[in-house]
């Protein structure tokens, strides 16, 4: 507020107001002070007088301004033109740039020389016409040139454009010639430079060491030496030639001893010294050495840096004492307090020979028990027996574990050792309430004996012995009369062999239905039945294997798979039905008459009946004949026709009879008087027999010769 004040007063001027007491001096230049009163009249404009171009109260600028100490010692006040240039004091164009500012530590970033020039902060007619607080200012700091020499000139400061530089310019015209005084005479930057002045010097004392310094001498044309010291200097142990006799060290016969060193003779040469042989010197002689430790100088393996060896009988490393428990190779033995051979880890001495009540081993884990070591075999006794860091290992304890069986068994745990310690001892006991006197078939072990339902299905048939009693859980299906027999099940099938197979309180039913003794050929036949096999019919009694056949039957009597059945009931009982070819109806057959073990004799002329009367075929047949006859049920018409081309076959339907006449050349197909006339006889090409009735009729097939006959039976069932 105050600079404010100051600044509205002299708001005529064109400068602040003098005695503005908040200035303060600048920090950056302790040399230069802010101005305390600007020597310009402010009321008349005159200029006041000044103390040159550094009086520090005509020495500022602004923008646009100047003051200036000018060549006629009166400080004016310019306004600079257009190009910001002031008549009067030298140094050439100013600046006009400016930084606007309240206090003066604000224009210490704009000062352009910091180490030679003040700043502050001023209020002006300019700053305060333009509403700026205020201008920074500038004061300049004197100079020299040459200074401490005759040529010496003083000067100022002067900046322009950020760039400063000193005016003063040094007289040589008052250089003079150079004397040894300390100062610059000739004005060329060396002072005393002819005269060695400060270099090293020898004074008159005994040695031949320059030690002295140079000075100037009190005539000040020339130098005399000095500071050399009073004592002569003495050849000692340093590489250099001390007394400056143009010896050195050993090479000088006059070296100080007490500089030298002590060396050792090393004759052995291990690099360790005799302590007793020795002699000064600075450098070390061969076949020494510094050190002094060696106690047996004439043996290279004894020295203190060996290793002490328990395979010596000498002191290896010198320390008085040999094969001491310090040596490398010794041994570490290990307490046996219980003797079972095994020692205590935390308890040693190293030595080269076994200690008495010492062991090399070190496992034991227990050496006030002998009966531990890692030997030992491990007990359940809550000890670590062998000494591998467990305790009663192997015998599972903490493992779960039961006592009995099936439904008696209990639970429990392995928690403590036997007295014996052979065996961890369970904790559970067997609940004996649980068990039954029986077993009983249902996937439990009943009884407690260890076993499962044992006695329910000893032939692992998947059938329970029906004399057991069967639960849910069981694993087969009760029913079974004969759990020793595997082939015995409710679900088997029944066996003729005398036993109840399929277990329905039932023996053999169905193997002889007719009770003939002889079981029906469709069951299954073993040992221990009470018929014998190969009934073709169980519903018949008069069907059987050893029935003697009955002719007269159209059914197979004695189960030969041959009905041999004959009709006239004259012919011998089956003497020739059995003869007869049975042919399937429907499909064609191919007979050689040559081969077919049916065939009979020949027969030469056959007489077939017609409606006409008899026929006679006179063709002349040399082969043989074979009666044929359907494979078909009784009462079946049929007709047969002949399929074999080409000529010398015939066929002829039989009547009453099942085969032809015996012993004769000529036969007759068919009965004087027979209803029936037409299809007795037929050759190929011809219509083929017919008419024929399956348990009445047979028909006679013969060839010309010997040949290969195909046939078929056309059957109608009645």
């Amino acid at each position: 507020m105050k600079r404010f004040l100051c600044s509205l007063v002299f708001l005529s001027v064109f400068m602040m107001a003098v005695g503005c007491d908040d200035k303060s001096t600048s920090t950056s230049n302790p040399t230069s002070t802010t101005a305390s009163a600007l020597k310009i009249d402010f009321d008349t404009g005159e200029p006041q007088e000044c103390d040159g171009p550094t009086d520090e109260n005509c020495n500022a600028e602004g923008p646009g301004q100047r003051l200036i100490c000018d060549a006629d010692e009166m400080c004016h006040y310019y306004e600079s033109d257009e190009d910001c240039t002031y008549a009067g004091l030298e140094g050439g164009d100013k600046s006009c740039e400016y930084t606007q500012c309240v206090e003066d530590g604000e224009c210490e970033e704009s000062n352009p020389d910091p180490d030679n020039l003040g700043a502050w902060c001023l209020y002006t007619e300019a700053s305060v016409l333009s509403e700026i607080p205020g201008i920074c200012f500038f004061s300049y700091d004197t100079c020299e040139a040459l200074p401490n020499t005759p040529c010496w000139d003083e000067g100022v400061v002067y900046c322009a454009n950020n760039e400063c530089e000193c005016n003063a310019e040094a007289d040589m015209s008052q250089a003079t010639t150079e004397v040894c005084d300390e100062m610059d005479n000739d004005c060329d930057g060396d002072t005393d430079e002819t005269f060695g002045v400060g270099e090293a010097c020898d004074s008159d004392d005994a040695d031949d060491c320059e030690n002295g310094t140079l000075t100037c001498a009190a005539d000040e044309l020339g130098t005399e030496c000095v500071n050399e010291s009073e004592t002569d200097v003495s050849e000692v142990c340093d590489d250099v030639d001390n007394d400056c006799d143009g010896d050195t060290d050993d090479d000088d016969s006059s070296l100080d001893l007490s500089t030298a060193s002590t060396w050792y003779a090393d004759s052995d040469d291990d690099g360790y010294g005799d302590p007793d042989v020795s002699t000064q010197t600075c450098d070390v002689p061969e076949g020494y050495v510094s050190d002094n430790t060696d106690c047996d100088d004439t043996n290279a393996d004894v020295n203190p840096g060996e290793l002490e060896t328990c395979t010596t009988s000498y002191d290896d490393n010198c320390d008085g004492a040999s094969n001491e428990n310090s040596a490398f190779d010794v041994s570490t033995w290990y307490a046996d307090s219980d003797d079972d051979g095994y020692g205590d880890s935390d308890s040693t001495i190293t030595a080269c020979s076994q200690v008495v009540g010492t062991v090399a081993d070190n496992t034991d884990c227990d050496d006030a028990d002998s009966e531990v070591n890692p030997a030992a075999t491990e007990l359940c006794n809550s000890k670590d027996d062998d000494c591998d860091g467990e305790t009663d290992e192997g015998y599972g304890l903490g493992d779960v574990c039961s006592d009995g069986d099936g439904v008696c068994l209990v639970d429990g745990t392995y928690d403590s050792c036997s007295e014996d310690g052979l065996s961890a001892v369970c904790s559970a006991e067997e609940d004996l309430d649980q068990q039954l006197d029986s077993e009983v078939c249902n996937g439990l072990d009943d009884t407690c004996d260890g076993t499962i339902d044992e006695g329910c299905d000893d032939d692992s048939d998947g059938y329970c012995d029906d004399g057991m009693v069967v639960g849910s859980g069981a694993a087969c299906t009760s029913g079974d009369c004969n759990d020793d027999d595997a082939d015995v099940s409710p679900e088997a099938t029944e066996v003729c062999n005398g036993e109840d197979d399929d277990c329905d309180e039932e023996t053999d039913e169905g193997c002889d239905d007719d009770s003939d003794g002889y079981c029906d050929e469709a069951m299954l036949f073993g040992a221990g039945a009470e018929c014998e096999s190969g009934d073709c019919d169980d519903s018949d009694a008069e069907i059987y294997p050893t029935k003697e056949e009955v002719c007269t039957t159209s059914y197979d009597d004695n189960c030969d798979d041959d009905t041999e059945f004959m009709l006239d009931g004259v012919t011998p009982a089956c003497d020739s039905c059995a003869n007869a070819l049975e042919l399937e109806c429907g499909v064609e057959y191919e007979i050689g008459m040559a081969t077919e073990p049916n065939a009979s004799n020949a027969i030469d002329t056959y007489q077939c009946w017609t409606k006409f009367g008899a026929k006679t075929l006179t063709t002349t047949f040399s082969g043989k004949e074979v009666v044929i006859v359907p494979d078909a049920e009784a009462g079946t018409t049929f007709s047969l026709q002949i399929l074999t081309s080409g000529t010398g076959t015939i066929a002829a339907r039989l009547n009453s009879s099942c085969e032809p006449d015996e012993g004769t050349s000529a036969v007759t197909a068919y009965k004087e008087g027979s209803a029936i006339y037409d299809g007795t006889c037929a050759a190929y090409g011809t219509t083929s027999v017919s008419g024929g009735v399956v348990g009445e009729d047979f028909v006679a097939l013969d060839a010309k010769t010997d040949q290969t006959v195909t046939v078929k039976f056309t059957c109608v069932s009645p």
